[in-house]
């Protein structure tokens, strides 16, 4: 027969099981994008793009990518397209993300802080990152 300590701490274990379990099922932010890696410093600003990214014989290729010719600006916004740089800068990459922030003008002039994932807008072309667009 089992005592109330043994029940309880198999009923802790169960639990902790449980959870270790569920923890697998949400996603967690990456920095991958179609197989690529970002490898810019997330302390430094840069229009550049530096990735390793997987190329299909399974090795690995580091590619830049000029964002410019990515990425645009609707309105303060950043959001897939090019040329942004006229009006839009200082972009940082998140950490471990495929998260890019930065600064744009508003048709009203106004400066406006704005982010996206890069991922919408840049993939993986034989181990080379480039523009979707």
């Amino acid at each position: 027969m089992y005592t109330l300590n043994t029940l309880s701490l198999i009923l802790v274990l169960l639990c902790h099981q449980s959870a270790l379990a569920t923890a697998d099922l949400v996603p967690r932010a990456s920095s991958l994008i179609d197989g690529c890696t970002v490898l810019n410093d997330p302390s430094t600003p840069s229009d550049t793009l530096i990735a390793s990214c997987l190329a299909p014989d399974g090795s690995t290729k580091v590619s830049s990518l000029d964002l410019n010719n990515c990425l645009g600006n609707n309105n303060g916004n950043l959001v897939c397209g090019n040329h942004f740089s006229s009006t839009c800068g200082n972009l940082f990459f998140e950490a471990g993300t495929s998260i890019v922030q930065g600064v744009c003008k508003a048709k009203n002039q106004s400066i406006v802080n704005t982010m996206i994932d890069i991922s919408n807008c840049v993939g993986n072309n034989a181990g080379i990152v480039v523009c979707k667009n």
